[in-house]
């Protein structure tokens, strides 16, 4: 069984009425970063922000894991570069910080390794369901990728087919 995903091409075909984010590190952007294809992601960053124009963000997250900075450095230069806009997010797998070495443990238990193994996965303490103050003091530099992500509930709107209960 594979990750979800869709093909490229159904994103143009389909962009009418939602909104698209860069994803973490561990998505497409991230991983065509670490295998180089900085070229490649300079030409999906235009062609999304031509043909979803301000429902396109660059989306920055920081949860102190491998190889994170890096990705950030990339993922600024081509938002300013490219004239794409912030957004700030975090990628939540358990809701408090004391989660943590059980949520670990269940990564060992799926991925049939263990704790003490060195090559595994392994993610940050810091995938826990944080405050906005806590959102507030990590991103404090950067203050329009906050408020973008402030803003964007409003931005969205669903609204259900009548059904018969």
């Amino acid at each position: 069984m594979s990750d979800p995903h869709c093909k490229i091409d159904d994103l143009f075909d389909n962009r009418g009425g939602f909104t698209l984010l860069t994803g973490t590190i561990n998505g497409l952007f991230g991983k065509l970063l670490a295998k180089g294809f900085e070229t490649e992601i300079h030409e999906l960053f235009i062609k999304f922000r031509d043909h979803f124009k301000d429902n396109f963000y660059i989306e920055i997250q920081r949860h102190n894991d491998e190889n994170e900075k890096e990705f950030e450095n990339f993922l600024l230069k081509k938002s300013k570069e490219l004239e794409i806009p912030l957004i700030a997010s975090h990628e939540v797998f358990y809701l408090n910080q004391e989660m943590y070495e059980a949520h670990d443990a269940l990564l060992c238990i799926g991925e049939k390794t263990y704790v003490t193994e060195k090559n595994r996965l392994k993610y940050s303490n810091q995938h826990y369901l944080k405050s906005s103050e806590e959102m507030k003091i990590i991103f404090q530099d950067l203050p329009e990728a906050l408020e973008n992500n402030y803003n964007f509930p409003y931005r969205c709107s669903y609204k259900p087919n009548l059904s018969i209960p």
